[in-house]
């Protein structure tokens, strides 16, 4: 296959040790107990075996930034042969790769020159030494300034460079092996534009890709001096061949490496680091992609009915990267990245209601699973928060789409986001009651220390709530929804409006009447003094949808309603917001039946809040003006 559609599938060691006898044991056989359970299913057809590979990054020793996908390149060796791989990808939705696949056996594309970092035999043994990827050679070096000097190199040139690269970085390895296969990688260098491989984008399958190279993470990710993370993994193949007749490769990685602590640590020893490799079980599914929408869509349809019974063997979760990417990437195999806040979508050249849906829900499900991994493996509390404000966004943009996300959408979809962000509104409201709102309560009474013990047993409770979330996002009901969302997702694009519903406004138009319509349900909320506290959180609740709409069409509006609306609603929303903690919290202290003078100082600390914050509120909102959307007020 040359391009395919991808996903990756993350099957946990941790709960798989915990239920076996033998620890050790368990970890190194997981990836076989996996491959046995998996033959019993009749559209699965695993080879026997499984073979050692060690993957080793490279990085891209010159980018061109006129290319939109991602490069990656590695060596890969195995007892039988080394070969050097490189792929070009970008996501279709997140969590599902468009991939463009090239080795040994495909030219036809200008990548650029990559080199191998010096590694070791195995992962687990280098990762304490921290190499690092090298400075450009000097004969890579003379064939650059060339290509630069002359716009291209010659394939002589460019194969001769690379072949003295890796020779000069292995002389103690088979180099007669790992140059003749990265000479014919990379002897692609200098082929003509017209030849690049075509990229499948997402609203135009059959756009044409740029046909130049960029690195794996841009240059900056790949300079000289970053860490190469290479690792080994037990690599077993097999497919699942779909009722429909279409072909999903699998392949099932049970990789070592060191944590990170320990690679990027100078004072970890080899010993350490060897004594405590870290093991992940990885799943690639791919299936070959197509141009026309119709078969586009019966490949990712076999894609997910195959993660779907596969995962029935053992409890799965999705990743939007593969260690393998991180590895290219420079990053960490176990690195968590920082928590992701909502990104800003361009709906500017969006005309339709279905393609702007289709671009709001990628960004929406980027910061949904963006934040996944830390929620799972993370301290830091805002993971929690982001992910929940996800979900919210998500609900939020179901109701502005209702011609998409209808009956069966609801059916669908909305019970299971309500149970997640249920378990995650648990655990945020223990976070800000323990972190601020009890903090601010024990200053405000003067007697700190008669607050500790309620401090204490607030935290118990937030360490128990984020244990029970945390064992809920391993639920084979999360797997299915993460599974059922993101491939209704990918289907949307690919299928047309229903003639018999008629034909649907266009998108300027339909957004500035669902803000219209928001605007004067928040407008029509009458006096927040003269309202009871539940009603007032109705009102922060109108507001907060108001907020997400106008930021969800903030490419459609004036500069006014971007910016100065936007600022206004989320000064109204964290002032209503305070009275909601300050709620909150007294509902935590009765369910830990805190004294009773705590539940009477909370009682009356809540009511002032609730009537500052109401008088606050109310007046910003005497300032709010309508939304413009489009040229068209609200």
């Amino acid at each position: 296959m040359a391009r395919v559609l991808e996903i990756v599938l993350d099957f946990p060691l941790q709960g798989w040790q915990a239920g076996r006898g033998s620890r050790a044991r368990a970890s190194r056989d997981l990836g076989a107990e996996l491959a046995r359970a998996w033959r019993i299913c009749p559209p699965v057809k695993m080879r026997r075996g499984h073979e050692r590979v060690t993957i080793e990054p490279c990085r891209f020793a010159e980018a061109e930034p006129d290319d939109g996908g991602r490069w990656q390149a590695w060596i890969e060796t195995t007892a039988q042969a080394r070969r050097a791989l490189a792929s070009r990808s970008h996501p279709f939705v997140p969590g599902v790769m468009v991939r463009e696949r090239f080795d040994g056996d495909r030219g036809g594309v200008r990548v650029a020159m990559a080199i191998v970092a010096e590694r070791p035999a195995t992962a687990a043994a280098s990762a304490s030494d921290s190499p690092h990827l090298p400075d450009l050679p000097d004969s890579m070096a003379a064939a650059s300034d060339a290509r630069r000097s002359h716009g291209r190199t010659s394939k002589t040139a460019v194969a001769r460079a690379a072949a003295q690269a890796l020779t000069s970085t292995r002389a103690s390895s088979d180099s007669s092996v790992a140059t003749d296969a990265s000479a014919r990688v990379l002897s692609a260098a200098s082929a003509p534009t017209g030849s690049a491989l075509p990229s499948a984008d997402s609203a135009s399958p059959a756009a044409p890709a740029a046909p130049a190279a960029a690195g794996a993470a841009g240059p900056e990710s790949q300079a000289a001096g970053q860490p190469a993370y290479g690792f080994v993994a037990e690599r077993r193949r097999g497919r699942w061949l779909d009722t429909d007749g279409i072909e999903v490769e699998l392949t099932l990685d049970d990789v070592t490496f060191a944590p990170a602590a320990a690679a990027s640590s100078a004072a970890a020893s080899s010993a350490a680091t060897r004594a405590a490799p870290l093991r992940v079980c990885e799943l690639r599914l791919a299936a070959a992609d197509a141009d026309e929408p119709d078969a586009r869509a019966a490949a990712l349809r076999a894609l997910f009915r195959a993660a779907r019974e596969l995962s029935g063997a053992w409890p799965a979760s999705l990743l939007l990267t593969s260690v393998l990417d991180r590895a290219c990437a420079g990053e960490a195999p176990d690195a968590i990245g920082a928590p992701m806040k909502a990104q800003s979508a361009d709906l500017s050249n969006t005309r339709t209601q279905r393609a702007a849906f289709f671009t709001l829900g990628c960004s929406v499900t980027g910061q949904w699973l963006g934040n996944e991994a830390g929620v799972r493996g993370g301290a830091d509390p805002e993971y929690v928060h982001q992910m929940r404000v996800a979900l919210r966004r998500l609900r939020t943009l179901a109701r502005l789409f209702p011609r998409y996300a209808d009956t069966a959408w609801k059916d669908a979809f909305s019970g299971d986001l309500r149970w997640i962000a249920a378990m995650l509104g648990a655990v945020r409201d223990w976070d800000v009651c323990m972190t601020s709102t009890l903090p601010a309560l024990a200053a405000a009474h003067g007697e700190d220390a008669t607050w500790a013990g309620t401090l204490d047993a607030a935290r118990a409770q937030r360490d128990a709530a984020h244990v029970e979330l945390r064992q809920a996002l391993g639920t084979a009901r999360y797997a299915r929804l993460v599974f059922a969302w993101l491939e209704w997702l990918s289907l949307l694009p690919l299928t047309r409006d229903d003639p018999a519903r008629g034909k649907a406004p266009s998108l300027k138009r339909h957004a500035a009447k669902r803000v219209s319509r928001l605007f004067g349900h928040l407008y029509g909320s009458g006096r927040l003094t003269t309202l009871d506290a539940a009603a007032r959180h109705r009102v922060r609740i109108d507001a907060k949808r108001l907020r997400y709409a106008l930021e969800f069409f903030s490419s459609l509006a004036s500069r006014r309603t971007r910016v100065d609306t936007v600022r206004l609603l989320a000064r109204v929303q964290n002032a209503l917001g305070d009275a909601n903690d300050a709620a909150v919290a007294l509902r935590c202290l009765e369910q830990l039946s805190a004294p009773p003078y705590q539940l009477g100082f909370a009682r009356g600390y809540g009511a002032a809040a609730q009537r500052y914050t109401a008088e606050a509120a109310e007046q910003m909102l005497r300032g709010l003006r309508p939304p413009r959307i489009g040229g068209r007020k609200a």
